[in-house]
């Protein structure tokens, strides 16, 4: 019942908190939207990186837990795992790079 109670007080409180801040947050020109536009991109870009990272050393983990080095196919699938997690990391480190260029080029007349 306590707990309850808690998350009601808490829930409203930030029903007052927040919207300040998005308020506040509001872009008044073109430069400060674009700005919010680049953090967003940041934002979902290291979300992004993240995810692919934690999702190629589970996989790595779930192949080497049952690894037996006398199987061929088991072999052959660590191996297809380890080729296509660090291809896929490597191809958005390059996009990654690439998008970044493109930022600091682009975003000069900003500045």
């Amino acid at each position: 019942m306590i707990e309850k109670k808690i998350q009601i007080l808490a829930l409203s409180l930030l029903s007052f908190v927040l919207p300040t801040g998005i308020v506040f947050a509001a872009p008044t020109d073109f430069k400060d939207l674009m700005w919010q536009f680049i953090g967003l991109i940041n934002l979902g870009t290291t979300l992004l990186f993240s995810v692919a990272i934690v999702y190629f050393f589970a996989s790595l983990v779930k192949n080497l837990w049952g690894y037996d080095g006398g199987n061929a196919e088991q072999r052959a699938k660590l191996q297809q795992t380890l080729y296509w997690g660090i291809l896929i990391i490597f191809v958005m480190v390059s996009i990654w790079g690439i998008i970044s260029i493109l930022q600091r080029t682009l975003s000069s007349g900003f500045a």
